[in-house]
C-alpha cells in the first residue's frame, strides 16, 4: 500500500510543527514550506525526516515545482499571521499573508489540477462577538468579523469556497 503524503504550509509554526511531528509518528511522508524569515527551531528534532523548503506562498513558480515534485495526498494550509492584536497595526500585511497567500496557493493547486484534499484552517474569530445564549457556537451562526485578522480569515474562506465551487478543488474549511 502506498504511503500517504501530507504537505503543510506554515510547517515551522506552532501548529504546523506539532502536526508534522504527529504525522511522522504515524509513519506518513511529510513535506512543507514556511517563509524564509521563519524560525525553524521547532523542526530541529525531525527536520531530516521531512521535505522542507523556505518559500513564500506568493512565489508561485517555486511553489508549483515543490508541489509538483512532492505530489501530496492532502494539504494542510496553516500559513498565516495569527496575532489578533498585531493585526490592527499592519492591516495590509495580514491581508497579504492570510488572503493573498491562500489565493496564490489555490491558484497553483488549480493549475496542477490537484485532486487531493486541501484543509484550510480559518478561525472562530470569524463569528465576531457571540452572545452567551448562542454559545457554544453552531457552524451556521452568522459570520461577523471584527478585527483585521478575522476579516482576513473570513475573506480566505470566501476565496476557498470559490475554488471549491468553481475550480473544483476538494477543500475543507475548519474554524478552530
Amino acid at each position: 500500500m502506498k504511503q500517504k503524503k501530507f504537505f503543510i504550509t506554515g510547517i515551522a509554526g506552532f501548529a504546523g510543527s506539532y502536526l508534522a511531528k504527529f504525522l511522522l509518528e504515524k509513519k506518513f511522508e511529510v513535506s512543507g514550506v514556511d517563509v524564509k524569515e521563519a524560525s525553524t527551531w521547532r523542526l530541529n528534532s525531525f527536520i531530516k525526516s521531512i521535505n522542507f523548503s523556505q518559500v513564500d506562498l506568493l512565489e508561485q513558480k517555486r511553489l508549483f515545482h515543490i508541489l509538483d515534485k512532492t505530489k501530496p495526498d492532502c494539504i494542510f494550509h496553516l500559513a498565516a499571521l495569527s496575532h489578533v492584536g498585531e493585526s490592527w497595526k499592519n492591516k495590509r500585511k495580514i491581508i497579504e499573508t492570510n488572503l493573498i497567500g491562500c489565493v496564490s496557493l489555490l491558484e497553483v493547486l488549480s493549475s496542477l489540477k490537484y485532486q487531493g484534499k486541501v484543509i484550510i484552517i480559518s478561525s472562530g474569530e470569524c463569528y465576531g462577538l457571540v452572545p452567551e445564549k448562542f454559545q457554544p457556537i453552531k457552524e451556521n451562526y452568522p459570520l461577523s468579523p471584527r478585527t483585521p485578522y478575522s476579516l482576513s480569515k473570513y475573506l480566505q474562506e470566501k476565496v476557498a469556497r470559490y475554488f471549491f465551487e468553481v475550480e473544483g478543488l476538494n477543500i475543507i474549511i475548519v474554524r478552530p
